[in-house]
């Protein structure tokens, strides 16, 4: 029997923006990068009630829309 192969497009290159503009579901991880923060950083925000998270069996997820919908309402005009 013959074998198929298919051929993925290369992500090699791409902007990590550009990578996350499909996902919905993102893990710590994926988070941390997304916001330039750390792990760390992020599981604290998430202990702090500043992030809601979703677990489906032992793995947690964040909802990009509300990551981006927080950060979008924190803006602050002049000042720190």
């Amino acid at each position: 029997m013959k074998e198929k192969t298919i051929d993925l497009p290369s992500i090699e290159g791409k902007s990590d923006k550009l990578l996350f503009d499909n996902l919905i579901w993102m893990t710590v991880k994926d988070s941390a990068k997304y916001l330039s923060r750390t792990e760390n950083a992020v599981r604290i925000l998430i202990c702090r009630g500043v992030f809601r998270v979703y677990r489906l069996g032992r793995r947690v997820y964040l909802n990009k829309t509300e990551i981006d919908t927080l950060i979008n309402s924190s803006v602050t005009y002049g000042g720190y």
